[in-house]
């Protein structure tokens, strides 16, 4: 499975994970994303806009036969999670909405992104949130937590576990790494893990080092980079 990235899209354009980019450039980026893999693509579609918003994109997600899709419970417009400000959620009420929505005229599967630990709320409040978006018709539970430590996470599984959802659950280790593939396996709910964002950070990092290199030396002698080769071999995947 493919995550694709609403942050990382932004990331690449360099403008701000603030809902600024439009419906439209989303679009045309999770297609050329789509087109160019084998494997599942999830898009991570944020809040997915208001209900006309989603109403509308729907039909073009359909078109270009997205696998999965995954929207977070913030109100529109939104802010990056791990941007130190006020995070406000949306309504569970018109949140059941969107979900229930994309189960009848969306073709693929739902993950329901609960920001309650985010925005600083109790466990309470993310399982009282569990609970409603798999009524409403959610496929996958997916809890976002900005902690350094696991703990909020292990907590909410055990929880999740005691109120006898079955649902699976998934993650995205981006700040609490500690919780390896080892530690997570001993927590049968979580059946998803998603590595949301190392793949442009690791990019920056490379292009940095490289052009940093390449000012030092005056030249491109002895880079770490990958051959000719490798390009052509993704070009023709």
């Amino acid at each position: 499975m493919l995550w694709a990235s609403w942050f990382e899209i932004c990331t690449s354009k360099w403008i701000p994970d603030k809902d600024i980019l439009t419906q439209t450039e989303f679009l045309d980026a999770f297609r050329e994303i789509k087109n160019s893999v084998k494997i599942p693509v999830i898009i991570d579609a944020d809040t997915g806009g208001t209900l006309e918003q989603l109403k509308r994109m729907i039909t073009f997600y359909n078109q270009i036969w997205i696998d999965w899709i995954c929207i977070e419970d913030k109100k529109f417009p939104k802010t990056n999670s791990f941007i130190e400000k006020w995070q406000e959620l949306e309504e569970i009420d018109l949140f059941c909405k969107k979900i229930k929505l994309l189960s009848k005229e969306f073709s693929g599967m739902i993950f329901a992104r609960i920001e309650a630990l985010i925005a600083g709320k109790w466990e309470d409040e993310a399982i009282k949130r569990a609970k409603e978006y798999i009524k409403a018709g959610a496929n996958v539970i997916l809890i976002h937590s900005k902690s350094e430590t696991p703990d909020e996470i292990v907590s909410f599984c055990r929880r999740y576990k005691k109120e006898w959802l079955t649902i699976p659950i998934a993650i995205i280790p981006t700040k609490y790494t500690s919780f390896t593939e080892n530690y997570i396996k001993k927590y049968p709910q979580i059946k998803y893990v998603i590595y949301a964002n190392q793949w442009i950070r690791s990019s920056i990092k490379a292009i940095k080092e490289t052009y940093k290199k390449i000012l030092k030396d005056w030249g491109v002698n002895n880079l770490n980079i990958s051959t000719l080769d490798d390009c052509f071999k993704i070009q023709w995947l």
